[in-house]
């Protein structure tokens, strides 16, 4: 099993870059999650975004989804149930809670599984910001330079008629 130094040394990470990476993460390892918000984002009479925002004790916030979940209410609960847990743990905490609340979440399902969600993804954007990384080098480097773009009109469109989709 290799140490966090020798990692860091065979990713190329020498001297100060080492030093400062080491430090960075023992930093954000004693970073607790904090209070959450969650907020409701009317979209149209097809549904709602459900965002989530995460405290933690160093002042950085992560941001989550929890958007088609198909009961909103029910989505929200499981959020504040789950970050409840969550509070005052390591923000690394992130496999400790899946196990956690993998009864609830099968249970719960859709529902129950976009809170999970959610959660997690407020917690990779805190520790990316605590080790000044993209989330993206966190789960493995970039596999493409670029994205494509898509936009999908057909949702928001009303009324659904050739003129509504024109209009829109």
């Amino acid at each position: 099993m290799l140490t966090r130094r020798e990692w860091l040394a065979g990713a190329g990470l020498g001297g100060a870059a080492t030093a400062a990476a080491a430090r960075n993460t023992a930093i954000a390892a004693r970073i607790t999650a904090g209070a959450l918000e969650t907020f409701v984002v009317h979209v149209n009479s097809r549904g709602n975004w459900l965002l989530a925002r995460l405290g933690s004790s160093a002042g950085l916030t992560g941001i989550g989804e929890a958007s088609h979940g198909q009961d909103d209410a029910l989505t929200l609960r499981y959020l504040r149930q789950f970050s409840a847990l969550l509070q005052g743990r390591s923000i690394f905490d992130i496999e400790w809670l899946r196990e956690k609340v993998r009864p609830d979440v099968a249970a719960g399902g859709r529902s129950a599984a976009c809170a999970l969600s959610a959660l997690e993804q407020c917690s990779w954007d805190i520790i990316g910001q605590a080790l000044n990384l993209p989330v993206y080098d966190l789960f493995g480097g970039a596999l493409s330079s670029s994205i494509r773009i898509y936009a999908n009109i057909n949702r928001s469109t009303d009324p659904r008629t050739p003129a509504g989709f024109a209009a829109m």
